[in-house]
């Protein structure tokens, strides 16, 4: 029982944020009585729309990663990150899995934001599949681009190319599926590639070591001024 507390404590954060993030919300909807429903309750939680985005609602770029839209979404979305997570944990570590979650949700909305503006949309998005498609952007860099000190992950590149391709497929034979936040992701996750590389008690790069810091910390920062910066909106604003 202690071990389940020690091993992958930032896959067990994420996936614990999603759930009490999503039970939050679908207990305020009752306690209103459901004046305000499950999908009024997410815009005011901070779902991407991108007008808002563009009309300086930039925390909407990064608090939809935490988001869900029903409980279907929750399970699929918790239950990969929990099989991939663990996985990247023990080869990358846990602060490097907040950092190319956070940073390619990011990106992944920002992405999204710019599809739907040039396209003259205004869509509500939520979700973490963006921070998903990250992770296995960065694990295919690291099949792909090798360095002489890594350890080779024991996933096959094929592995990850089909899974990215499917979950391409199934974004764009399905509606409601935001492909171009996942697009965003997985090129978020592939540059950040290049710096977090796997664990290696052999050979350090003190200059990537600080760069990997800096995004964790950066990471950090912009997800608690985010949930301020909404929550300053919705009663102060």
């Amino acid at each position: 029982m202690k071990n389940f507390f020690i091993e992958y404590p930032v896959t067990k954060t994420l996936v614990g944020i999603f759930i009490a993030v999503f039970v939050l919300a679908n207990f305020l909807v009752i306690l209103t009585g459901g004046a305000i429903s499950y999908g009024e309750m997410l815009y005011l939680f901070g779902a991407e729309v991108s007008a808002l985005v563009v009309s300086g609602d930039i925390w909407r770029i990064v608090l939809p990663a935490f988001l869900h839209a029903d409980i279907i979404h929750l399970a699929v979305n918790s239950f990969s990150l929990w099989y991939v997570g663990r996985y990247f944990e023990n080869f990358y570590g846990g602060r490097n899995l907040w950092t190319v979650f956070i940073l390619s949700s990011v990106l992944g909305s920002i992405v999204s934001v710019l599809s739907f503006v040039l396209s003259g949309q205004n869509v509500a998005s939520v979700g973490a599949s963006a921070g998903l498609f990250g992770i296995l952007g960065l694990m295919l860099n690291s099949k792909l681009i090798k360095d002489s000190f890594s350890p080779d992950l024991p996933i096959s590149t094929s592995y990850l190319v089909s899974m990215l391709l499917l979950n391409l497929f199934i974004g764009q034979a399905f509606a409601n599926i935001n492909n171009a936040a996942h697009i965003g992701g997985f090129i978020g996750g592939f540059i950040l590639g290049f710096i977090i590389k796997p664990i290696t008690p052999y050979k350090s790069n003190p200059l990537q070591d600080k760069i990997k810091i800096a995004l964790f910390a950066f990471s950090i920062i912009i997800v608690v001024l985010s949930v301020a910066a909404n929550i300053f909106s919705l009663f102060l604003g």
